[in-house]
């Protein structure tokens, strides 16, 4: 669970290159003041403080410190949600055919906190529907076959 163990699994455990591999980003947060430090864009997320905590904390990691590390979804710095830094990635692009073995990365999921992907802590009215995502996700790779 620390960006070493991360990076010692993918020097391990290479992608697969028979699979098909998605990451899906997610952000829960917003620039504080303008700055590259982030807060939650609102006071109604079950993570909230985690948001806040992520988005001002600096840290060591594997991979040293980037400003865009503050961004989150209050469980994960978003950088970190996207493909595995060892492994061959591209970004996704409307109509693009991803290739076995190489991730693509999804578009970030906006001000959405990290277990609303799964549907948890939704609040009514909001433009995303986790089932909308995984139906659209499981068409898109049974096109591919």
């Amino acid at each position: 669970m620390t960006t070493w163990g991360a990076k010692e699994i993918q020097k391990e455990h290479p992608s697969n290159p028979y699979a098909y591999y998605f990451a899906y980003p997610a952000v829960a947060s917003v620039p504080d003041n303008g700055g590259p430090q982030q807060k939650s864009y609102s006071t109604k997320l079950v993570l909230t403080p985690l948001i806040d905590i992520l988005g001002h904390y600096k840290t060591e990691t594997a991979w040293g410190w980037d400003d865009s590390y503050y961004v989150n979804d209050g469980m994960v710095n978003t950088v970190f949600a996207r493909a595995p830094r060892l492994s061959k990635s591209v970004n996704y692009k409307e109509g693009m055919t991803p290739q076995r073995g190489v991730w693509v990365n999804m578009p970030e999921l906006k001000y959405l906190e990290h277990s609303a992907s799964a549907g948890f802590f939704q609040e009514k009215n909001k433009t995303y529907e986790p089932v909308n995502v995984f139906i659209d996700h499981s068409r898109y790779v049974e096109s591919l076959s």
